[in-house]
């Protein structure tokens, strides 16, 4: 049985929003700075750190014994649209703006985020969330080198947001819910990487849940549009193997011709199923 980690920064609204949840929704033990959490069907670790998330490099050392990590945190954007999300950390370009390396990619959990982006559908309508969009977000910001599989699940995009209780116990359902279907049901889904759209991912989130694919890593247009076709390669190469299990990649048709077909490439190199969409 798997043994998640589930960590959190104790400066972040959201993450401790989300925290504090857990431990109403499970039977919580506080052991040595970390909370046991023993919930139907699972069995995690849970610890809030002094850092901000996106310099959670740390989280291999801190928990040694851990199957995987779970991030819970906030999302901030200017565009102050409300959302519940997840997605995979990384940089898959040349900038490393929020944290971690250029070039680098932590391992996806393309099955845990596609269980968690279906539970926040369901939970967020429980918790009357009607004006939040549910969605994944494409790979993005720190950390980037920690070597066992590492999800994001977030709240966004202001305080307002951060603070709001629903949002909280909608993310907390969706964690326990998913964690436990994780170990219990290990559903089947086609394991994808996308690349294309914009941050948010909307036709890689619309295909996760009408057509049963679970994303790893995603790379966005904004970042592969000024790259050389070599890079482009690089990129490829690095978001199809930091995606365990990856069986299929997926390629937005907007991208310029010269994109598509160095992505196309490397997946065909690599004997995986090549969609343009």
């Amino acid at each position: 049985m798997a043994t998640p980690f589930i960590a959190y920064s104790v400066n972040d609204l959201a993450g401790r929003g989300i925290a504090r949840a857990l431990t109403s929704l499970c039977e919580a033990e506080s052991t040595g700075g970390e909370i046991l959490l023993k919930c139907r069907g699972f069995t995690a670790v849970m610890r809030g750190f002094e850092a901000d998330v996106i310099e959670f490099e740390f989280l291999d050392s801190a928990a040694p014994d851990a199957s995987f990590h779970l991030v819970l945190s906030r999302h901030s954007s200017r565009s102050a649209i409300k959302t519940l999300s997840t997605h995979h950390p990384g940089n898959p370009g040349p900038r490393n703006d929020a944290g971690g390396r250029p070039y680098e990619l932590p391992p996806a959990n393309p099955v845990l985020a596609w269980l968690l982006l279906n539970e926040l559908r369901r939970t967020s309508s429980e918790e009357g969330l009607t004006d939040f969009d549910i969605t994944y977000e494409v790979t993005h910001h720190g950390p980037t080198s920690v070597r066992k599989s590492i999800t994001f699940v977030e709240i966004g995009s202001t305080e307002s947001e951060w603070r709001f209780e629903k949002a909280h116990r909608a993310v907390a359902k969706a964690v326990v819910n998913a964690l436990a279907r994780l170990d219990v049901e290990r559903p089947r889904c086609v394991v994808a990487v996308g690349f294309g759209g914009n941050h948010y991912a909307p036709r890689f989130t619309s295909r996760a849940l009408s057509k049963g694919e679970c994303y790893g890593h995603m790379v966005p247009a904004y970042v592969l549009r000024n790259l050389s076709d070599a890079d482009v390669r690089r990129v490829a190469e690095l978001a199809i193997n930091a995606t365990p299990g990856v069986q299929r990649v997926v390629i937005e048709k907007k991208l310029r011709s010269g994109i598509r077909r160095a992505i196309k490439e490397v997946a065909q190199s690599l004997g995986l199923e090549v969609l343009e969409v």
